[in-house]
């Protein structure tokens, strides 16, 4: 990396909702966040899971792993 750029982040976008993972509704926190933190890096991951705990851990796990 030439000297005095920055380096991108990467960013993965969880959303926990019950309703939105059933499509009853639709995501709207996760595509704002994505563009909030666009100008710091990009959206690597982005998924939506029912409000579980067992899920939620299984998904961060697997966007650690990616």
């Amino acid at each position: 990396m030439p000297r005095g750029e920055k380096k991108k982040m990467k960013f993965a976008v969880l959303c926990a909702s019950d309703r939105c993972s059933r499509n009853e509704c639709e995501d709207k926190s996760g595509p704002l966040i994505s563009s909030l933190v666009s100008s710091l890096g990009e959206t690597v991951c982005y998924a939506v899971v029912p409000d579980e705990v067992d899920i939620i851990a299984a998904e961060l796990k697997k966007m650690c792993d990616e």
